[in-house]
């Protein structure tokens, strides 16, 4: 057996008489080092939050040859082309309108033009960008990109303080952008940061410490010599509504609310135009379609309905397109879902809703009042106002604040009916609320049934004779006709005691072509309905209408 002896191995220093046989020796050596701020700031962020995050396959955009006058004031506003030195811009609508497409537009174009320095987008669905957690950390690392020797403050700040991350807004501002852009001098740094989605942050008294923070970055880094701008893109909620109309944010802030103009109506009739221009192109069964498909007036409906709002419109598109199904029997589905809805092509929207209606108080009451003004309340003599106070005991500003959470969806506005006398009325953002909240299978918890409505306002105004105003027959004729499968008693009895022609008598009404043709509508309908005598009530209702007719001049 052979074996070599080791006089000055390192590995057994101090040892006597090593003696090692058929062995080989494998020397490896680990170098650590300190991990760099940096490093640790990669860690704490919510890389889902940027513009160009690869977490979202198709995020919006706006579409070619849209919003353009808006997109054209923005970019001014950036490139610092406006006579108004505005810090903060913030775009605001209802849900839907293409705020977080415009956003993301603007950063994309502003990307190109070296004019982007970071990006922020909340998302309720996200736990990592629907908090404020990672708000301040995630603008920094942005920030360290774009700017190399901001980053050396970013560490310094790190290294100063490891956890600098667990410390307020306000010091974690201070010393992870404001000082280290301050610092960076005579460098160039990129003007704009956009913040998109602030409503969707959970925590809504962190909604207006946000905004506390964004008119403190750009305050302090123009009196350092150094323009910070915000784009500001969420829904109008009570709290930031408010905290933008604070005196600390009025001065530099410009404002703009999407869906208020004309130009929402143009942009999303191009959209569907060219949407539906892409299906006849490229749909497996394009050669089915007639010509022209869509027809003007499916056109003029569907832009109707958007109320100003691109989700909607995205949603028919996207729904009609589905290349597992006929494009036109998808488009007439649509177009049907005020009376029928077989299945939901708006599982996303539904999901909006659900979320808002979740997250207000006194859903209970609200929706109550919502149903009243699903019923149509209308004409003289019948203020929205008046009706909800003598049912529910409330007046306009309780029903202002009851629906302060409800501001990007619903509306509660003055009016001054003809008699002179202040009142109020609902005005719904989008017209897709409606048809939510009234189909029990999408709106499920929060489905508001208006067949009571129906039947206590029929009832009402016949048993009352209130009928003195066109406006309320038409309004009567559409109640019928939701109420041809309503079984009450109430309305059966109605039906039986009071005659729907003797409307036609009235003074006030007799001037009206179509009343007649109203009223007829409505005893037909008494036909089509379930109760177990309608066909005795229809003709017993008939009978005297055909003698009013005889009698009218």
């Amino acid at each position: 057996m052979s074996a070599t002896r080791l006089q000055d191995v390192r590995f057994f220093e101090g040892a006597q008489n090593v003696l090692i046989a058929h062995s080989a020796f494998h020397v490896e050596t680990t170098q650590t080092t300190k991990a760099t701020g940096f490093d640790v700031l990669k860690h704490i962020i919510a890389p889902s939050a940027f513009h160009n995050s690869g977490e979202c396959s198709d995020p919006p955009r706006c579409h070619p040859r849209t919003r353009e006058a808006l997109l054209r004031t923005l970019m001014s506003w950036v490139r610092d082309e406006l006579t108004h030195k505005a810090f903060i811009f913030w775009l605001n609508g209802s849900v839907g309108v293409g705020k977080s497409a415009i956003g993301r537009t603007v950063a994309e174009i502003c990307e190109q033009e070296r004019l982007l320095l970071a990006t922020f987008f909340f998302g309720r669905s996200d736990s990592t960008r629907n908090n404020a957690k990672h708000f301040v950390t995630t603008l920094a690392y942005q920030i360290a990109l774009a700017v190399p020797p901001a980053r050396c403050g970013i560490e310094q700040a790190f290294e100063h303080d490891p956890v600098i991350y667990t410390r307020s807004l306000e010091v974690q501002i201070m010393k992870l952008v404001i000082e280290p852009l301050t610092a960076a001098a005579r460098i160039y740094v990129p003007p704009l940061i956009v913040v998109d989605g602030l409503d969707e942050c959970a925590d809504r008294s962190m909604q207006c410490k946000i905004l506390d923070i964004i008119h403190r970055t750009s305050v302090s880094l123009s009196a350092a010599g150094r323009r910070l701008i915000f784009l500001v893109g969420s829904r109008p909620e009570q709290e930031i509504s408010l905290k933008f109309d604070s005196a600390s944010l009025q001065g530099i802030t410009l404002y703009y609310t999407l869906g208020d103009s004309d130009d929402s109506d143009h942009d999303i009739r191009r959209f569907l135009e060219d949407g539906f221009r892409e299906i006849k192109k490229t749909h497996p069964l394009k050669s089915s379609l007639p010509s022209p498909w869509p027809s003007s007036n499916d056109i003029n409906e569907l832009v109707w309905r958007a109320s100003g709002q691109f989700l909607y419109a995205h949603i028919v598109i996207d729904y009609t397109r589905n290349i597992r199904h006929r494009p036109i029997d998808r488009l007439a589905e649509v177009l049907a879902l005020f009376v029928k809805q077989p299945n939901n092509p708006f599982k996303d929207l539904d999901v909006l809703y659900t979320h808002i209606l979740s997250s207000v108080e006194n859903v209970d009451c609200i929706l109550e009042i919502l149903g009243l003004h699903f019923t149509k309340f209308t004409g003289q003599g019948f203020a929205f106002g008046d009706i909800v106070h003598e049912k529910l005991g409330l007046n306009y500003e309780e029903v202002k604040w009851l629906f302060g959470d409800l501001s990007s969806v619903v509306d509660v506005v003055l009016t001054t009916p003809e008699r002179g006398t202040y009142t109020w009325k609902l005005s719904l953002q989008h017209a897709s609320l409606e048809e939510f909240l009234t189909n029990e299978h999408r709106s499920r918890q929060f489905f508001v049934d208006v067949e009571p409505n129906f039947v206590e306002w029929v009832s009402w105004v016949l048993c009352n004779d209130l009928v003195d105003h066109p406006q309320p027959v038409d309004d009567l004729e559409l109640a019928f006709r939701r109420l041809k499968s309503c079984n009450s008693q109430e309305f059966h009895d109605v039906l039986r005691d009071y005659s729907l022609g003797l409307l036609l008598s009235k003074p006030s009404l007799q001037a009206c072509a179509p009343i007649g043709d109203l009223v007829h509508s409505m005893i037909t309908q008494i036909q089509k309905m379930v109760f177990e005598d309608a066909q005795l009530l229809y003709e017993s209702q008939l009978r005297v209408f055909e003698s009013q007719v005889r009698l009218s001049p």
